[in-house]
């Protein structure tokens, strides 16, 4: 398909130039998504037995979402990951038993 012309102008119409958004994305971006993805997998694996159909249901449907808004917002990204790390230090903390949580800290 030929590009679009203006009559009064003859310009090519910039819509045309302008690359899809996919194209614009560059490794990092899918590297943030595979990322994402990977994160969501071993939490499944890790704690799925732990989860209900609607946590796990919000875990997969987590993944496209952020991963978008990191595509679109990319300072989001690092707020994103140091959030992930801190969580996973908070879920060291109780050791893997729950019980710890509610024990006053010596």
């Amino acid at each position: 398909m030929r590009p679009a012309t203006t009559a009064a102008s003859g310009a090519v119409d910039e819509a045309y130039l302008e690359p899809s958004f996919l194209r614009r994305l560059t490794w990092l971006d899918w590297a943030f998504a595979l990322l994402l993805a990977v994160g969501a997998g071993v939490a499944l694996s890790r704690y799925g037995q732990w989860m209900n159909g609607y946590d796990k249901a919000v875990l997969i449907a987590a993944v496209p979402t952020f991963a978008l808004l990191g595509w679109h917002w990319k300072p989001v990204r690092p707020l994103m990951v140091g959030l992930a790390v801190l969580s996973l230090f908070a879920v060291q903390l109780y050791q893997g038993q729950l019980a710890r949580a509610n024990r006053p800290s010596s």
